[in-house]
């Protein structure tokens, strides 16, 4: 299957089996950083979902940030399909290791799913503090919002990745509580907060 292809069964399976979790995750991204105004960054957007979502119950500017164009060509579909509000949500090209923004843009930073594919997670999280303004928070990781939720997605994906829990389990061996931790306190991040458990692996902190 060639790059296109797997960008938009992807895009396929955001829509339908991921569905449920795009809400609960904008929803808790929230709540935990506790910023709904401003300007945010979402780093890894793909079919730009979670973006629409943290649109939809918040009053922030959200830039959805993916480098591979193609999904940010699909991501436009998908949201004007679902009419979504294009005065507070920016579609952008640009890689998670060099930001492609000023120093201090951003009141809250995000990335659900990506950072586990960052080639220099490090190098990523520094980007992530750089844009940042001071006082700004970040939520860098990856989760479901809800126990159930996530049960939801493992029954129903398996139709379409068959070995998709062994891939959770191969990424929670690799990043333990304590890899996130000290992968945080070597960006430079100081008294970062880790959220781990069935459902969650964050890296929360504020500049």
């Amino acid at each position: 299957m060639n790059e296109e292809a797997k960008i938009r069964q992807f895009a396929e399976v955001a829509k339908t089996i991921f569905a449920p979790a795009y809400p609960a995750v904008a929803r808790q991204i929230i709540n935990t950083l506790g910023i709904r105004q401003g300007m945010a960054l979402e780093v890894g957007t793909g079919p730009g979902l979670l973006a629409y979502e943290l649109v939809k119950q918040s009053e922030l500017r959200v830039f959805a940030l993916d480098n591979k164009f193609k999904a940010l060509v699909l991501a436009k579909e998908i949201l004007h399909e679902k009419g979504a509000d294009f005065y507070r949500l920016y579609l952008c090209c640009g890689n998670a290791l060099n930001l492609p923004f000023p120093n201090h843009t951003f009141d809250l930073v995000c990335s659900r799913g990506s950072f586990f594919f960052w080639q220099d997670k490090i190098k990523g999280l520094k980007e992530v503090y750089r844009v940042l303004r001071p006082g700004g928070r970040a939520m860098i990781g990856g989760g479901f919002g809800k126990k159930e939720i996530k049960e939801e997605i493992r029954v129903k994906i398996k139709t379409v990745y068959p070995d998709w829990e062994e891939r959770v389990a191969k990424r929670r061996r690799e990043f333990s509580q304590e890899k996130l931790y000290q992968l945080a306190l070597k960006a430079g991040i100081q008294n970062p907060t880790i959220i781990y458990d069935e459902v969650n692996m964050w890296i929360v902190f504020t500049k």
